[in-house]
């Protein structure tokens, strides 16, 4: 099948458009004069051959790939090929645009990389080049990791929390509710059941708590509650089943607090060995957690944004704006990265417990009745555009110079939030 010049953007000369899946992949080769496709099984030596002797017959000048957005082997070996430019199609945008033109739902694995091609030549400003920053790229993938493990985390302490009210109330009580601690891991493996703190002897409980705790005062307390507990359940057959149950999730929450450890030590390690670790944590709040998932957004490339209100797009913080007729609806966006706009959304509420004006933001907002999130969303809007400036600038965010423009700008978030003592620093 020929194709007219105009339908190959202009800086490429070949455009490749892949259907990818388990077993094999669907491809589609434009060039200037001519479109061939064909189908090879997912064998990677025999799919990188198949690349380099493309790049080749091109001269190895750079080729467009359009894939749907996925974390595969495929995609792996794409990226390690420096002569391809990836442009990853997230897989909604993908098939919503084939259905466009083929509104029965038909569809097969050829057509599929025939919408690829026909939205990537008629449409290429609406897909992104993929960012493949390889310290963004692994500062993203242990950031994810990292936050999947701290949910199953919550997951498993949570089903715990019920399980310990239904049969160990006392420990809440003198433990509190944070089961993941060091601390608490360890009281479980000491006293699985009332049964055995009951029979703990004062002298243990008070060298356990005084050894573990600053606050030493409060341990004649805890060892009070231990003595005048009661056992709720009775029964021995069942309270050995709810203790078999509680040290499974003991189990479980140590390896959980294992892996994170490993996850921030990684972190830590590829976030410090790049100068713009400065710039995310000067950041209010940021931390060593939110600041390389915010350096992982950003990367090392100035490049990659053509502007701020690229930036706002692509952290998909931004609402959605639904308009018909004398209907206008605003309402928050959900076709996105979760963990992307998780982020900004985390990021933003840490903030405004570090910076003033980010206190007083979110108390105006919530003044006006604003949900929660929805304040958060807004206040995260307001920081990107300040993260983006001290990216770009390369320079760190310095809370006070942020104050003083705000107030020569007569901003009520300074005007109205600051005391008398903080103006004074501030002049």
């Amino acid at each position: 099948m020929y194709c007219h010049t105009h339908e190959i953007p202009s800086n490429y000369h070949t455009i490749i458009a892949i259907d990818w899946a388990d077993a094999k992949h669907d491809f589609r080769i434009r060039t200037v004069n001519e479109e061939t496709t064909l189908t090879l099984s997912n064998n990677l030596p025999k799919l990188k051959d198949f690349f380099l002797e493309i790049l080749e017959d091109n001269n190895w000048q750079k080729i467009a790939v359009v894939i749907e957005n996925t974390q595969s082997s495929l995609m792996h070996l794409l990226q390690s090929i420096s002569h391809f430019d990836i442009y990853a199609v997230h897989p909604t945008t993908a098939s919503a645009y084939a259905r466009t033109f083929c509104p029965s739902g038909a569809k097969n694995d050829t057509s599929d990389t025939a919408s690829l091609m026909d939205l990537f030549c008629k449409h290429p400003e609406k897909i992104r080049l993929l960012n493949i920053n390889k310290d963004a790229r692994l500062l993203r993938a242990y950031s994810e990791k990292r936050r999947e493990t701290v949910e199953e985390r919550k997951k498993a302490t949570c089903q715990m929390l019920a399980l310990l009210k239904k049969y160990y109330p006392v420990d809440l009580k003198i433990m509190g509710d944070n089961l993941y601690s060091s601390t608490h891991l360890e009281f479980f493996e000491k006293w699985s059941t009332p049964q055995k703190l009951k029979q703990a002897s004062k002298s243990a409980l008070t060298r356990f708590f005084n050894k573990r705790t600053n606050k030493k005062s409060l341990t004649p307390i805890r060892v009070e509650v231990v003595q005048a507990c009661m056992s709720v359940v009775e029964d021995d057959d069942l309270t050995e089943l709810y203790e078999t149950q509680l040290l499974d999730f003991h189990r479980r929450v140590k390896v959980f607090n294992e892996s994170i450890r490993v996850y921030d030590s990684k972190l830590k390690q590829h976030y410090e060995k790049n100068i713009d670790h400065l710039i995310f944590d000067s950041l209010p709040g940021a931390g060593p957690v939110m600041g390389p998932r915010l350096m992982a957004f950003f990367g090392n490339d100035r490049t990659i944004f053509q502007g701020v209100e690229e930036a706002l797009q692509h952290s998909e913080i931004a609402p959605v704006l639904i308009q018909s007729g004398k209907t206008k609806m605003v309402k928050r966006r959900y076709m996105c990265s979760k963990f992307r706009q998780q982020t900004f959304v985390e990021f933003a509420d840490g903030s405004r417990k570090k910076s003033l004006w980010a206190q007083e933001f979110y108390k105006r907002k919530k003044a006006q009745g604003k949900s929660h999130y929805t304040i958060l969303r807004a206040l995260a809007f307001k920081w990107i555009r300040i993260i983006y400036k001290c990216w770009i600038d390369k320079v760190s965010y310095d809370e006070n110079k942020y104050l003083e423009a705000l107030q020569k700008l007569g901003s009520p978030l300074v005007n109205n939030s600051l005391n008398s003592s903080t103006k004074e620093v501030l002049n």
